[in-house]
């Protein structure tokens, strides 16, 4: 498809006026101010509309949207252990995978893309996202409040089945990510496990840090 007479948002930011985008596949393969000599099939007027790059979230628990305003004005822990956990153990992969359809929606309505993504189960969140389109980096977000290391946990077993069958999966749209849930919910042996399970498998690593006092 080709935008004729486009305003664009530039990567400097700067905002560039009768432009043309000419768009092959899933690729823009030309931006220029001048009509491109190769054919882009079907022609979209821009006269009035801005054209710019989609919005990223850096951190997302996107099957949550089940559980909006069902805990607030709580404290922290007090929201996690009485609301949110006991919610959770009882969701089901469909549940989950649902959940995430109904998350993406939401966001690409409002212009999002790409989510960097931590929760649980890995399988249906992935299909979901293969399924939908968008782009996503999924992590487990794995807790620990044992004295087991990181290779006798259940997310090392999940791991070992989700990467090969998952990461840069849909033409590299998924990535399977490390993730500690975080360091109240841990331990310093899982953290490291973790952590060289993630540099061997060649992984981003995603933590909540510091979220309160």
């Amino acid at each position: 498809m080709l935008f004729q007479n486009i305003t664009i948002l530039d990567e400097t930011f700067q905002i560039k006026e009768n432009q043309y985008v000419g768009v092959k596949g899933d690729r823009i393969e030309y931006i220029g101010g001048e009509m491109p000599k190769e054919d882009y099939g079907e022609c979209y007027s821009g006269e009035g509309k801005l054209l710019m790059s989609a919005f990223y979230n850096a951190h997302a628990h996107t099957p949550m949207a089940l559980l909006k305003g069902y805990g607030e004005n709580m404290t922290l822990d007090d929201w996690l252990h009485n609301r949110i956990f006991p919610f959770e153990a009882k969701l089901r992969p469909n549940d989950v995978y649902y959940a995430n359809l109904l998350g993406i929606a939401e966001m690409v309505r409002f212009g999002i893309v790409s989510t960097t993504d931590m929760y649980f189960p890995g399988e249906p969140i992935a299909k979901s996202v293969l399924e939908s389109g968008v782009k996503s980096n999924v992590s487990i977000g794995t807790t620990c409040f044992t004295e087991q290391s990181f290779y006798e946990l259940k997310d090392y077993e999940e791991l070992k089945y989700l990467i090969p069958t998952y990461h840069n999966e849909g033409d590299g749209r998924l990535k399977i990510d490390m993730s500690i849930h975080a360091e109240y919910t841990s331990t310093p042996k899982v953290v490291r496990g973790a952590a060289e399970f993630g540099k061997e498998q060649g992984l981003r690593m995603h933590i909540h840090l510091s979220e309160t006092k």
